[in-house]
């Protein structure tokens, strides 16, 4: 992303009264287990590495589509 890293979007997201119940998902090339970690604690739901197959991703849709039902807004 030219202007921000997904962290400081992700932090940005999380401060944000009106979007901090959105899900997120970080798809990444990064294997660092730091980066996944940082992610978490940031308050990313799920963290994915590229390239991917897609069978990987739609085994993991059920349990995503279960997971995250919509969620109330924590004040």
């Amino acid at each position: 992303m030219p202007r921000m890293g997904g962290f400081d979007v992700l932090s940005a997201v999380r401060a944000d009264p009106a979007l901090r119940a959105l899900r997120v998902i970080i798809f990444t090339t990064s294997t660092a287990k730091g980066d996944e970690l940082r992610a978490y604690e940031l308050g990313a739901d799920a963290f994915m590495t590229k390239p991917m197959q897609l069978g990987d991703f739609m085994a993991l849709a059920p349990q995503l589509a279960t997971y995250w039902q919509p969620r109330a807004v924590q004040g």
